[in-house]
C-alpha cells in the first residue's frame, strides 16, 4: 500500500479515470482483475489514445511498485549495515544536525607562514 502512495495520487487517479473511460473490445470484456490483464493486449485495437494509455498504465504500475519497494528495502538494508537510522545520516556524533560547514582549527586557519 505504501508503494502505491509513493507512485503518487495523480498516477493512481489517472489510471482509475482511464479504467472508467476506456472502451474494451467486445470480444474481451474483463469482469475480474486477472481478466483485465489478460484482455489488456487487445486494448489498442480500437485505435483510441485512452486505451493505449490504459495498457501502458496497467503494465507500468506493478513494475513501478516493485521498483519503489526494492528501493526502500535496499535503503533500509544500507542504513542498517552502516548502523545508522534512515533519518540520521546528516547528524554529527553530538547528535546535532550538521550545517555542512567544517569547524576551523587554529592550525588549519593559519595556512600562510607567520611573519618573524
Amino acid at each position: 500500500m505504501l508503494a502505491l502512495l509513493a507512485l503518487g495520487p495523480v498516477w493512481i487517479g489517472g489510471g482509475l479515470v482511464l479504467l472508467f473511460v476506456a472502451v474494451w473490445p467486445s470480444s474481451c470484456v474483463p469482469a475480474e482483475l486477472i481478466e483485465v490483464y489478460s484482455c489488456s493486449p487487445r486494448l489498442p485495437e480500437s485505435g483510441r489514445w485512452q486505451e493505449l494509455l490504459l495498457l501502458t498504465w496497467l503494465w507500468a504500475t506493478p513494475l513501478l511498485t516493485m521498483l519503489a519497494l526494492t528501493r526502500r528495502a535496499s535503503d533500509r538494508l544500507e542504513h542498517r549495515s552502516m548502523g545508522d537510522a534512515p533519518g540520521n545520516a546528516a547528524r554529527n556524533p553530538a547528535g546535532r544536525a550538521s550545517s555542512g560547514a567544517q569547524p576551523s582549527s587554529p592550525r588549519s586557519a593559519a595556512a600562510s607562514p607567520r611573519p618573524p
